[in-house]
């Protein structure tokens, strides 16, 4: 693309934003861009401040349209740390509008600050990386139930004939292509990485093991689906602090994943990206949620699976960046990507256990008899 064409493509997207914040906001007072979010524009009006979001082009319209019939009934539900959507300016009953085939949509900007710095570095392609991080107690919990909350407040929208859908089988086989591009980009890493070496080791282990156990029960999950967020990172929860000098949940935003699906999706992402996997993690994330939201005894059982899963996955796509070889021009990670990597390496294998005994318990040994003479009764 020579320079002219370039300039031109850059103006016409600049238009069709201005466009779109004029369809919803004609009133604006400020507009911002986002420079950590090329597809986010700050806007500031009477009504208060809103996020103008640009969607990928090919995102499907009906994902768009689950994520705004599950915000407003969360908040319906009195579910206020998500975001508000907004209508277009003088047709109250329309949420998105298609400027020369690009959607764009307008949710409410929300207090607080993120749990976890949301660029902390990028991926090829510009992409930023999700890390883990521990949050406070108190966060945490709010938290879990916010998601307990948030899955029986939209289970109802799981029933519509058509809504996007995300079953445990086909994260199976996306983890399954990834692994494979990621094991071949990680193995010339490996004599330098021990984190790799450990990735390489257990992922090759585990994954088929995860998958005989996903496989061999594959509608155990689809009785009592929900819509689930599906990308439960640090740097999508909001934080401020309370009155009483706590930190709290604030915002729970980047809902660009939901979709039907089984919660367990929703229960490992809390159980391994705020402060790595643990049984006191899972069992504190299993009971507080199951006081609030219905959990079916295939969720709490595959729970290990499903989470090894996704930390194979993500954390070989963190030790791709994390320890990379060098590149002319290319900024050497940071102790934070690194840190972040190992963490969730140590995740897998804190689950390598767990998954080598399958979705059944393991037997319980039988306690050997041993005989011992009998006592002399006193005379």
């Amino acid at each position: 693309m020579n320079a002219e064409a370039s300039l031109s493509t850059k103006t016409d997207a600049a238009e069709r934003v201005q466009r779109a914040s004029a369809a919803f906001f004609p009133d604006a007072t400020r507009i911002a861009p986002m420079p950590d979010s090329p597809d986010l524009l700050r806007v500031e009006d009477a009504s208060g401040s809103w996020y103008l979001r640009r969607w990928p082009a090919g995102f499907p319209p009906a994902r768009v349209a689950l994520i705004h019939s599950a915000l407003e009934r969360a908040r319906s539900a009195g579910i206020e740390v998500v975001p508000k959507v907004a209508a277009l300016a003088g047709r109250p009953e329309e949420r998105i509008i298609v400027i020369d085939g690009v959607l764009f949509d307008a949710q409410s900007a929300l207090p607080g600050r993120p749990l976890a710095r949301a660029r902390a570095g990028l991926r090829p392609g510009g992409v930023a990386l999700r890390l883990p991080a521990t949050p406070p107690d108190a966060v945490m919990a709010d938290l879990i139930e916010t998601i307990a909350r948030w899955h029986v407040a939209t289970a109802p929208l799981t029933t519509a004939q058509g809504v996007p859908d995300f079953p445990l089988l086909t994260v199976l086989e996306r983890v399954r292509e990834v692994w494979r591009g990621q094991r071949e980009r990680l193995i010339p890493l490996a004599a330098t990485s021990p984190a790799v070496r450990r990735w390489l080791r257990l992922s090759a282990q585990m994954l088929p093991q995860a998958a005989t156990a996903l496989e061999a029960d594959p509608d155990s999950l689809r009785a009592t689906p929900v819509v689930g967020h599906f990308a439960l990172w640090p740097a999508h929860v909001l934080i401020e602090r309370a009155a009483d000098g706590t930190e709290r949940l604030s915002g729970l935003v980047d809902f660009r994943q939901a979709a039907a699906g089984p919660a367990v999706l929703d229960l490992a992402h809390l159980s391994t990206h705020f402060g790595g996997w643990s049984g006191a993690t899972a069992e504190e994330t299993l009971g507080r949620y199951s006081a609030l939201a219905p959990l079916p005894p295939a969720g709490r059982r595959l729970l290990p699976m499903v989470a090894a899963l996704d930390l194979i996955a993500e954390a070989g796509s963190l030790l791709e960046v994390a320890f990379r070889l060098p590149t002319r021009g290319v900024p050497a990670p940071s102790s934070q990507v690194r840190t972040g990597a190992v963490t969730l390496v140590n995740g897998v294998e804190a689950l390598a256990g767990l998954v080598g005994q399958g979705d059944t318990p393991a037997r319980s040994r039988a306690r050997p008899w041993v005989h011992r003479p009998k006592p002399l009764r006193a005379r």
